[in-house]
């Protein structure tokens, strides 16, 4: 398996340049043709799709991934598919940090990240939540050895839900250099130029509020 992910750099001062996003599986003899994502300073994310190769879009069930940049489940879920000792053909479609123009684009009409869509049409699978999507993955056989013991099972649902996705949401959220580095610098630079940063940070306010009730669940005292 052939992964290829180009993204630009975060410098630390705001510009215009836009981001792109390349992910693909390659197969020798059988190539899977780019994936393209782009995001530019503007809130939306635009995706140009080429088709995939005869035999892995036999049966018109494309795997598509929509996907927020910064989000750890979505992280965890495309480090275990573009991992998998079998290359696993998908799409990976980023979606605006707006969440009235999100709606709009995820297949169930819900926020949250990463979402999985199979097929297309009526028939489609629709999956929500990262562990969801990997138990999917698994009992499906699409990576049958995702889970080889109970132990990691129990492992991986941790990282879902447990202390290890609350020390994120801490970092990213609470904790004030951590959020000057991470979520706040992320979204101000996607921001136009002329948006002042206490604007940001206004804009910013709730999203504290609500990840640290979720701390305060995962980690009573924290």
């Amino acid at each position: 398996m052939l992964l290829k992910t180009f993204a630009s750099s975060l410098p630390h001062h705001r510009t215009f340049r836009p981001t792109l996003l390349l992910t693909c599986t390659l197969r020798r003899n059988h190539p899977l043709k780019r994936t393209v994502l782009t995001s530019s300073h503007s809130n939306a994310a635009t995706t140009t799709t080429d088709t995939m190769s005869a035999d892995q879009d036999a049966n018109n069930k494309p795997m598509i991934i929509y996907a927020l940049p910064g989000s750890q489940y979505v992280f965890k879920v495309l480090a275990a598919i573009q991992n998998a000792p079998t290359p696993v053909p998908h799409y990976v479609h980023l979606v605006p940090f707006s969440e009235k123009e999100r709606a709009k684009i995820i297949p169930s009409g819900k926020l949250l990240v990463p979402e999985m869509q199979i097929g297309t049409g009526p028939d489609r699978v629709i999956v929500s939540d990262s562990e969801a999507i990997l138990e999917y993955l698994n009992k499906e056989n699409i990576i049958p050895t995702l889970y080889p013991t109970p132990a990691t099972h129990d492992l991986s649902k941790r990282v879902s839900t447990g202390t290890l996705a609350a020390s994120v949401w801490y970092y990213n959220w609470c904790d004030k250099k951590g959020h000057a580095a991470s979520m706040r610098r992320q979204f101000g630079e996607k921001a136009p130029w002329f948006i002042p940063w206490f604007v940001i940070d206004l804009l910013l306010k709730p999203q504290h509020a609500k990840f640290a009730g979720w701390v305060t669940q995962a980690m009573p005292g924290v």
